[in-house]
């Protein structure tokens, strides 16, 4: 499957089969009728492409010339969410250590961006409550409102991914280190040095897994969603407190691709990563942007703000797994049990520790509503602004102190090193950093010199409007991110 002797018949060999240096024969005629069924696909583009162009034209140029300047790429609107998504219009496959390591830290700056606009940034916070409170009337349930487990469970759950995509960068860093190291060792034909082959193992298992707990996400978060709800029935068991989510009617298969071709793709994109009955991923995903490209508005936005936001980080898992399967020559085949007695990084040690259950999220019911019901500061700047300034801040804080401190006893109780617990802690603490400190002092001492110097021209007969904000202005000036 490589260099001079490509599609030679050669003498089996265990080893250099699981690297995919060599292929079986029924596979390896697959591929062959694939390529010559692509280079026929490819030459009738060309030709139909060069169609009408005139002879004496060296190199058929100038049509050539002018679809490539016009751009051979998809119409319509392109949202950034992964390059996964839109393979055909992408680079061919290419394990680039350097270009994975920049897509994990893209994942985590975006997540650890979200949860620090959420601590620290009342006006985001109050947004994204609205948001999340978009689902099953809450009044359906004496006294048990859903909406006290799902508000603060959804940010339980941004928190933890945070944490994973941290411990996933570690995992491509570690890689990376490696590649760099043993780079002139690694190509075909050879088996790959030890320690970069239990790197890509330990890798693909972790993504793998990642993707499992991403499924179970994604399933649960379908039910709450505004674009789908009309698809479950709610049912409520008094005994245990807890709300269930039936769908409706028992749709087949085909019913759901015809009626619901939305919902049918995102049931498709969950279960088993390595289910051998599965779609391709890149195929569900390319089904989903082409159905939301060309559905009327009111079917894209049942993919709302906050399914869009987990979809995005499902795609990146697949495109980064993807990756590594991808390596040529191939890893062993990983097995968490060992990698969990030979591994100490991140992930791994967070693995280790002691399970503990799911944390009682609606215990933190009554902080996130006492801050939805203190007012944020509006109309004119005065001490009246200050103050309810300060009171929103105030209830922000308080909800988030008590789910860092609840973050600090688990971790704690579960055994995890104290270095751990301080890293990890990090993520629940922007509302008590030093940098939100200063810019709610900068914010204060801005509006303090704006109320002085308008007493002053008052004071001396000239009367000067002081400036007012129609919302929350830690959303605009000095608390903006």
């Amino acid at each position: 499957m490589w260099g001079s002797q490509y599609g030679d018949l050669v003498n089996w060999n265990v080893n250099e089969a699981h690297r995919s240096d060599i292929i079986g024969f029924p596979c390896a005629r697959l591929i062959c009728e694939a390529q010559a069924t692509l280079l026929r696909l490819l030459r009738r583009l060309v030709e139909n492409l060069l169609e009408n162009t005139a002879s004496a034209e060296p190199e058929s140029a100038v049509k050539w010339k002018s679809l490539v300047e016009g751009g051979l790429k998809k119409t319509g609107e392109i949202v950034d969410w992964s390059s996964y998504v839109y393979q055909p219009y992408s680079a061919p496959p290419n394990f680039n250590i350097d270009a994975l390591v920049a897509r994990a830290k893209a994942r985590v700056d975006a997540t650890g961006d979200h949860i620090w606009l959420l601590q620290t940034e009342p006006s985001y916070l109050r947004h994204h409550i609205k948001l999340l409170q978009q689902m099953h009337a809450a009044e359906n349930y004496r006294g048990n409102a859903i909406g006290d487990y799902v508000v603060p469970g959804e940010w339980i759950g941004d928190i933890n991914i945070h944490l994973v995509w941290r411990g996933v960068l570690e995992e491509f860093e570690h890689t990376q280190q490696l590649y760099h190291r043993f780079r002139d060792s690694i190509h075909p034909g050879t088996p790959l040095p030890r320690e970069y082959d239990d790197a890509l193992a330990a890798l693909e298992v972790l993504l793998v897994n990642i993707m499992h707990n991403c499924s179970k996400q994604l399933q649960a978060l379908l039910t709450q969603r505004p674009g789908f709800q009309n698809l479950y029935h709610q049912g409520f068991e008094r005994e245990t407190g807890q709300v269930t989510m039936k769908l409706k009617e028992s749709f087949t298969t085909s019913v759901l691709f015809n009626e619901e071709p939305l919902y049918w793709c995102l049931l498709q994109l969950q279960g088993a990563p390595d289910d051998q009955r599965r779609f391709p991923y890149a195929m569900l995903l390319d089904f989903l942007d082409h159905h939301l490209t060309s559905s009327p508005t009111p079917e894209r936005a049942r993919l709302d703000a906050i399914l869009f936001e987990k979809l995005s980080d499902y795609a990146t898992i697949f495109e980064l797994l993807s990756a590594v399967r991808l390596h040529r020559p191939k890893m062993k085949i990983g097995h968490a049990s060992v990698f969990l007695e030979t591994e100490d990084r991140l992930s791994w040690r967070r693995l280790k520790v002691k399970r503990l259950g799911e944390l009682n999220d609606t215990t933190f019911a009554n902080g996130w509503k006492k801050f939805m019901g203190t007012p944020p500061p509006s109309g004119r700047r005065d001490q009246k602004w200050l103050t309810e300034f300060d009171a929103v801040h105030k209830a922000l804080q308080a909800f988030w102190s008590k789910l860092h401190a609840e973050y600090e006893k688990r971790f704690k109780a579960s055994g995890r090193t104290e270095m751990d617990i301080k890293q990890d802690l990090k993520s629940v603490s922007f509302w008590d950093g030093e940098d939100y400190y200063n810019r709610l002092e900068a914010k204060r001492t801005a509006v303090s010199s704006d109320i002085a110097a308008s007493k002053t021209s008052q004071d001396n007969g000239i009367f000067l409007p002081l400036p007012s904000e129609s919302s929350d202005p830690s959303s605009k000036e000095a608390l903006s991110h």
